[in-house]
């Protein structure tokens, strides 16, 4: 598994003058996404998202990822319409597309568009809405500054929580036996991590403890309880697999 594609091509402070008389299209849905199959997740979606994904982290990284498809390129939950598979959970990192907090040297965030994205571009839109109005900012901006400042808090959570199992040495190296007979048969998904359970069940019970203050044991044994969910994604790469 190679590291997440870059979401936001064009990212560019939201302004009031440049971006005055900008409508975005909230009927644009996810085509944006086809080709992300391994996007960050945070701590408090692990719950929802272990229904439906694996959950795993980054070789290099202690960022938590949810997986979307076994082939680079192929997000098996975007259909060719760009809508979402029905009743499937959809992280926080796509929904809060194309808003994205952007870190100043004095470590403020400030509100950013993509200015790329086809809720912008596109010639056509479904749903278009203002983001200024008499150049003040609509409700749309309100919400997505509301929506952008609980997600950065969970990352930072999700991150401390990371180092954590880091410190420890609970992540391994793993890799997923993938069956697609139709698709060229059997390969091998690597480059990313697990929680090793033997590791886990030998820890310290003071560490045990704090993290259970923390809150963090739920979304660990999530992260264990979603590594089943490959068998999902096998399954709906061979839906759309056609017969040799």
């Amino acid at each position: 598994m190679s590291p997440a594609k870059e979401l936001f091509k064009q990212p560019r402070p939201l302004d009031r003058v440049a971006h005055g008389a900008l409508t975005i299209d909230r009927g644009a849905g996810f085509g944006f996404a086809r080709n992300h199959i391994a996007v960050p997740l945070t701590l408090g979606e692990f719950a929802a998202a272990a229904r439906d994904y694996p959950i795993v982290f980054a070789a290099d990284s202690v960022q938590p990822f949810v997986l979307l498809g076994l082939r680079e390129g192929r997000n098996l939950m975007v259909d060719a319409q760009g809508a979402w598979r029905k009743s499937r959970y959809v992280p926080a990192h796509l929904r809060r597309y194309p808003f994205i907090f952007m870190e100043t040297p004095d470590k403020q965030f400030v509100l950013c568009i993509d200015e790329a994205a086809e809720h912008f571009t596109a010639a056509r839109k479904v749903d278009p809405q203002p983001l200024f109005v008499e150049g003040n900012p609509t409700p749309l901006v309100g919400d997505a500054m509301k929506f952008l400042s609980a997600f950065q808090s969970e990352f930072t959570i999700t991150r401390e929580c990371g180092a954590a199992l880091e410190a420890q040495g609970l992540l391994i190296e793993q890799q997923a036996q993938i069956d697609l007979p139709r698709a060229g048969g059997r390969f091998s998904m690597t480059g990313f991590r697990v929680i090793d359970e033997g590791k886990l069940a030998a820890l310290d019970d003071s560490v045990f403890l704090d993290w259970r203050k923390r809150g963090w044991l739920a979304p660990i044994y999530f992260h264990l309880q979603s590594l089943g969910n490959f068998g999902l994604l096998t399954d709906w790469a061979g839906e759309e697999t056609p017969a040799a």
